[in-house]
């Protein structure tokens, strides 16, 4: 499918073509990365006739693959995500509204964390998972080097524990995020304030934006300014605080 008349997208639900398959209606998809949840996940809303289940089974962990191409910004990209969780199943005369959401396809980050404990620093150990798995990785050295052990955690847990407990000096934050190409990372947030880095775009409400300048281009913003709860709960205006 030809978006903003410079993208073709196309969207699999296991090996269907969702744009291909006869009666589906697609309505939007969405993929939400954070560094507060670490883990990319993906929403996605489409109306399918009620007779599409017959053939096929929307369950946990069914594949969803997001395929996108731009030849104005030299981009050729896939992304695969699990489905984990079937949001709102609406029924309607002759079809179904579905809106489903999908984890990224890394299923091994809820494997145990043992196997990679060792004693070194937290970005060593970061290194090891990224490379048994394939992983890309921007990982930042550590300063911090001692036993690291994951116990009970899970691979994803035991990202989190590391970047609690991560050093690089006085000043370091460690934080871990995946994004939705699978590459690892785990920063110094301090760093990053104090440099610019060269992967930072301007965003421009264009949609034919200027790659060479590090534009990228969108067609609209949707947000909220929630500032009249948080000045209550924090005492409203002229409050103080001591520590």
């Amino acid at each position: 499918m030809l978006v903003q008349d410079i993208y073709n997208l196309n969207i699999f639900i296991d090996d269907l073509n969702l744009f291909e398959a006869p009666g589906v209606v697609f309505s939007n998809a969405d993929i939400y990365e954070s560094i507060a949840n670490p883990v990319p996940v993906m929403t996605m809303e489409m109306i399918i006739p009620n007779g599409w289940m017959d053939g096929r089974t929307l369950s946990d962990g069914t594949k969803i693959k997001i395929q996108i191409q731009c030849e104005t910004l030299d981009l050729d990209a896939e992304y695969t995500f699990r489905l984990y969780n079937i949001k709102e199943l609406e029924v309607m005369q002759n079809n179904v509204r579905i809106n489903l959401e999908g984890i990224l396809d890394f299923y091994d980050g809820y494997s145990s964390g043992n196997a990679y404990n060792l004693c070194g620093t937290s970005s060593e150990v970061f290194q090891k998972i990224a490379g048994t798995f394939g992983l890309n990785a921007d990982i930042d050295s550590t300063n911090d080097k001692q036993l690291w052990v994951a116990g009970q955690k899970n691979i994803y847990q035991f990202f989190t524990y590391l970047a609690a407990y991560g050093w690089v000096d006085e000043t370091s934050g460690m934080f871990w995020c995946l994004d939705k190409n699978k590459t690892l990372l785990y920063k110094n947030l301090t760093t990053l304030f104090r440099n610019r880095q060269d992967k930072v775009y301007s965003f421009v409400q264009t949609p034919v934006p200027d790659k060479k300048n590090k534009e990228f281009g969108y067609s609209g913003v949707k947000g909220s300014i929630q500032a009249g709860t948080n000045n209550l709960r924090n005492d409203g205006y002229g409050g103080s605080d001591s520590y």
